[in-house]
């Protein structure tokens, strides 16, 4: 199970301070694949052992690794490990914001979509099995879909439902939406170039796609579990799209001229988002979605609306 370090304030002043030499960052980092001594650390990160103690005294205090000794040839050892996979920091909510500026973040699981389309080969899985049959579109009104935390499909869509969080006379600015994706695995084993264009859509309106240029097998990804083949897809890449006054993006590298005003973001009570394959584009290489038990991030799709409060006037509005 995953260790997560929540931070308070207090924490997360020691662990900020911790991880903001590069050298401590490197020696973290070291320290998240295998335990080491002191002494494999120094050589790792060619430094001596005198400052690589330094360093992982104050990685210790931030309570960020954990050090025990260990019969060594030359006596004991000190031999370090890191505690935690994630660290987390949220902070408080400000009572007031001057300029009015607010965010919403929505935590979207893979597998809680509310309607579908899709086509073979198809197929999802929890972190513990597969739901359902492979292949079998039927398989997606599995009530166990809702635990899914990777699927695919070769063509279709899935469809979210989001509550619109933000006030009805907001101006929103910006919406995101990012997830770890990649085409779906639907070629030989080792064959992994296999490109699709995968769109995205907003309430109807199409945003437009990402090119994928295959899949990724043969390297088990960061949180993929132990018992899924390994010449299956493995993890994806993690992509963002982003609406605002200016377009639609994907990483940055304007996609289409859809704007955040033409996704009616304040006239509906509810969000929809659509993930898939549209038949009009070239490539048809499916997709492939990957949860917070998946692949290479421990994340689920995350959407953020940012906006604007409006003023309240005391006259008459229009």
């Amino acid at each position: 199970m995953s260790q997560i370090f929540n931070l308070d304030k207090k924490s997360a002043q020691a662990c900020f301070h911790a991880l903001a030499s590069r050298n401590r960052l490197a020696i973290y980092e070291l320290l998240r694949e295998k335990e080491l001594s002191i002494s494999q650390i120094a050589r790792e990160m060619h430094i001596s052992q005198s400052f690589a103690t330094k360093e992982i005294n104050i990685l210790e205090k931030a309570t960020l690794v954990q050090c025990g000794s260990s019969a060594g040839i030359r006596g004991a050892q000190k031999i370090c490990r890191s505690v935690y996979d994630e660290i987390v920091y949220r902070p408080s909510r400000l009572k007031a914001i001057s300029d009015g500026n607010m965010t919403n973040k929505l935590s979207i699981p893979i597998g809680a979509y509310q309607r579908f389309e899709v086509f073979p080969t198809c197929g999802l899985v929890n972190e513990h099995k597969l739901i359902g049959f492979r292949d079998d579109p039927q398989s997606f009104y599995d009530p166990a879909h809702t635990s899914a935390q990777l699927l695919w499909f070769a063509r279709g869509w899935l469809e979210y439902h989001l509550p619109r969080k933000h006030p009805r006379n907001a101006v929103v600015e910006e919406m995101r939406v990012a997830v770890e994706i990649s085409s779906e695995n639907a070629k030989s084993v080792g064959e992994n170039e296999c490109p699709s264009d995968i769109s995205l859509w907003v309430n109807g309106e199409k945003i437009g796609p990402w090119h994928s240029w295959g899949f990724y097998t043969n390297t088990r990804g960061r949180y993929t579990p132990a018992w899924w083949p390994i010449d299956h897809n493995q993890f994806g890449l993690l992509k963002e799209w982003k609406i605002n006054g200016e377009g639609a993006y994907v990483d940055g590298e304007k996609i289409s001229s859809v704007t955040i005003s033409d996704l009616a973001l304040n006239s509906k009570t509810l969000i929809t988002l659509r993930l898939g394959i549209d038949e009009q584009d070239e490539h048809q290489g499916g997709v492939c979605l990957f949860g917070r038990h998946f692949g290479n991030y421990s994340q689920d799709m995350l959407v953020t609306i940012s906006y604007k409060g409006r003023r309240q006037s005391h006259g008459k509005t229009s």
